[in-house]
């Protein structure tokens, strides 16, 4: 909490926005790349998982 209070007050008020455009593009390429290789895998098991859940055929009502 004082880290956040300290950064607020030695911040300019207009600074809101990143310094550099590039700041927030750069973001991207400080994440490992095993990190997104494994996201990325996470994300296509999820939508395949998905896709056959809801293409599996309705149970036929039990006969009574």
């Amino acid at each position: 909490m004082a880290a956040v209070v300290y950064a607020w007050r030695r911040a300019s008020r207009t600074a809101s926005a990143p310094r550099r455009p590039t700041d927030t593009t750069n973001l991207f390429f400080m994440i490992p790349e095993r990190v997104v290789a494994m996201v990325a895998l996470f994300v296509v098991v999820s939508v395949v998982a998905i896709a056959l859940v809801l293409s599996r055929p309705a149970p036929e009502p039990a006969a009574t």
